[in-house]
């Protein structure tokens, strides 16, 4: 997964960014907005990272794993995945009518 991210999900998918621009991961997207991130050597150590999004949309998907990678600080090189931060939100005719935001709040102890 690490030699060959591009293989994982093609190009400009999250999944593939991520490895593509940080050292210490391997994510990994599946079906109905599941995310499996493992993280190598972070200021927390090892971790595993499990995403799922409710409605089983992978809209907020991207905005949701930037917020949870920022507040976990793992994130070496976060303007990579800035497209992924703040998703624009378009109608039928192209126009831009919003943006999703993460409203996650991680809990340390």
């Amino acid at each position: 997964m690490r030699t060959h991210p591009h293989l994982i999900a093609g190009t400009n998918r999250i999944d593939t960014v991520l490895m593509q621009s940080q050292n210490n991961l391997v994510s990994k997207i599946g079906a109905e907005a599941i995310n499996l991130i493992a993280v190598r050597d972070s200021k927390h150590g090892n971790l595993g990272i499990a995403t799922k999004i409710e409605d089983g949309s992978e809209r907020v998907l991207g905005a949701t794993l930037h917020s949870v990678l920022m507040q976990l600080g793992v994130l070496s090189h976060p303007e990579a995945l800035a497209a992924w931060e703040n998703p624009i939100i378009t109608n039928h005719a192209g126009l831009e009518v919003g943006q999703y935001q993460a409203a996650i709040e991680l809990e340390f102890a």
